[in-house]
């Protein structure tokens, strides 16, 4: 493995602004689980079907799972956040590059922690609508939205880094 720099990144104010929504919104998702779990119906939908209807069907208790998983996944995101130089890049980081390509991927795990806190607070509240009005039909479109969220941060960080890869090379030209 090649050995690449240690920096401390500060971050700016818009990755403060997208940490703190992604931290807020499992709040959110904590106060759900736990008002469900006291006010839900002893059996509740926890699996739903392509289309949106749900299928499978649990004891109330199974509500505390969204945001234990939530939990752990934003804590392990926001700890990975903090070495940048273990990611895979899909560029060769030098020291000309190291500043943005660092900077490039964390604000990818930033966005994919707030996105993951939004598809799971979605889920929750889908799940808890569901129990409570007892419907057959949910939202058709949690499948395609958790997709786009999942997939186009990071379609949109491989476009980007490969920008910023080309760039530098320019750059790196013209000033020879």
């Amino acid at each position: 493995m090649e050995k690449r720099p240690r920096i401390k990144l500060e971050l700016n104010f818009h990755d403060k602004i997208v940490d703190w929504i992604g931290w807020g919104l499992l709040a959110v998702i904590w106060f759900f689980a736990i008002y469900g779990y006291v006010y839900l119906p002893e059996t509740i939908p926890v699996h739903f079907d392509i289309a949106g209807k749900p299928d499978g069907y649990g004891n109330k208790i199974s509500i505390l799972f969204i945001p234990f998983l939530t939990t752990a996944l934003l804590a392990g995101m926001t700890i990975l956040n903090n070495y940048p130089h273990i990611f895979n890049y899909p560029v060769k980081i030098t020291e000309l590059n190291v500043v943005r390509q660092y900077r490039s991927a964390t604000r990818l795990i930033r966005w994919l922690k707030l996105f993951i806190a939004l598809i799971f607070t979605i889920i929750l509240l889908s799940i808890y609508n569901a129990a409570i009005n007892m419907q057959t039909e949910t939202m058709q479109w949690i499948i395609p939205l958790i997709l786009l969220l999942t997939f186009v941060p990071v379609v949109v960080y491989l476009v980007s880094a490969s920008k910023n890869s080309k760039k530098l090379v320019s750059e790196k030209k013209t000033r020879k």
